[in-house]
């Protein structure tokens, strides 16, 4: 009996610590707590539970660049793109908020590191979740997407460009990209749909241009309030025809299955003053179509807008008309001539504003090396813009003429 009574002793420690190291070595899962520190697609610490969880990423993005543009001398310099953490947390499971800092070379935000995208929210379901902060509005897919998921250095102009070149001649009109804004957004995913609705702060007050001040404000802001009742408002519908397409614009990770996702979107934009011209807005209405499929390493998004303004006041502007309609679109792709590695792509982008000097069209094309799957990556690009711009003589008399800029850039991306 006391051999029989041993025996089992050893064979149930035996089989406890076998158990044990397996567990120890991933095999057994179900009894391994989860880890209070590590890296998953970030750095993280986190409660036992996981209920609270800490994480942090970041990037950074110098490249080297030469640029020529008509009537200006040529231009070879260094810059950082972007140089940015991110952090984020989970409160209570459902509970979540973030914030970034962000410093970019030559930019009017974050020519010094700055706050961007700090959001708090609390996720009811997958079918609905509720975030305010600095959510803005939603329009475009591209508009969705952080700059690992670009195809070039940069979005197509149908997204950055505003129409400020010859603001003295024509009013103001912003890009094609989605408004920033303070507010509050909706967002879920109800089988093969995905909706995203937002409320933010109207335009901010302006500060017109003089002979010694840059025009200012006229637009929404993450940072500068509006002190009155006026809002603007966004949203963006997108139905999953097979798989989801992702955030990103190429094919990564090479996908077996094919991804595609159309969108629709729109927004109102309330009254606002040119800060250049001080002609008063009554209102914007903007609208999105667009698709984005993805196959076995190819890839291609492509999105149509239209916008329609509406006139209060010309201000000092000399062509205008009460109502103008304006109208961009853009077609962009790639292919992995080695899945994960080596990427060619192409883009192509047209805006036609209403107005004698207003069109601009932008073609571009690179190659993308990925050396350690998207985290760090080399992209090679060229992009020819095309755009109309008021030339000002000592005279100051207008002078529209069209410049062509040429632009080369090498950029590295490194992120954890």
């Amino acid at each position: 009996m006391k051999k029989i009574s041993l025996f089992l002793a050893i064979l149930i420690f035996s089989v406890f610590l076998v158990t044990d190291i397996k567990a120890e070595d991933g095999l057994v899962s179900a009894s391994a707590p989860a880890p209070v520190a590590g890296y998953e697609g970030g750095f993280f610490i986190q409660s036992p539970s996981t209920d609270y969880k800490f994480t942090l990423n970041g990037r950074f993005q110098p490249k080297i660049y030469y640029e020529k543009t008509r009537d200006n001398p040529s231009n070879f310099s260094f810059a950082v793109r972007r140089a940015r953490v991110d952090f984020g947390f989970t409160i209570a499971k459902n509970g979540f908020a973030s914030f970034s800092l962000q410093h970019s070379t030559d930019s009017a935000n974050f020519q010094t590191m700055n706050i961007t995208g700090a959001v708090a929210g609390w996720s009811v379901a997958p079918e609905f979740t509720i975030t305010a902060g600095m959510v803005g509005m939603p329009l475009s897919i591209i508009g969705a997407r952080g700059s690992l998921g670009f195809l070039l250095l940069e979005t197509p102009i149908t997204q950055t460009q505003k129409d400020t070149s010859a603001s003295t001649l024509t009013p103001i009109r912003s890009s094609f990209g989605n408004p920033s804004g303070l507010g509050i957004e909706f967002t879920g995913t109800i089988k093969k749909f995905f909706y995203d609705l937002s409320v933010v702060n109207g335009a901010a007050a302006t500060t017109l241009q003089t002979a010694t001040t840059t025009g200012a404000g006229g637009e929404e802001s993450d940072y500068d309030l509006n002190f009155n009742k006026r809002v603007s408002a966004g949203a963006r519908l997108a139905y999953n025809i097979f798989d989801p397409a992702g955030s990103l614009e190429m094919d990564f990770p090479y996908s077996e299955k094919a991804k595609w996702t159309i969108s629709v979107g729109g927004n109102y934009q309330g009254k606002r003053q040119d800060p250049y011209s001080a002609a008063v807005v009554k209102y914007i209405l903007t609208g999105s179509i667009g698709t984005s499929f993805k196959w076995r390493g190819f890839a291609i998004n492509a999105e149509a807008y239209g916008r329609k303004t509406k006139l209060d006041s010309p201000g000092t502007a000399t062509y205008y008309e009460t109502i103008m309609d304006d109208f961009g679109y853009y077609v962009d792709g790639g292919y992995y001539f080695i899945p994960n590695k080596l990427e060619i792509a192409l883009s192509g982008s047209q805006i036609i504003r209403e107005g004698p000097t207003n069109n601009s069209y932008q073609l571009g094309g690179g190659l993308n090396w990925y050396i350690v799957d998207n985290n760090i990556k080399l992209q090679l690009v060229y992009t020819l813009t095309s755009y109309y711009f008021d030339y000002r003589t000592t005279t100051n008399t207008p002078n529209v003429r069209i410049s062509k800029d040429h632009n080369l850039g090498l950029m590295m991306t490194a992120c954890f």
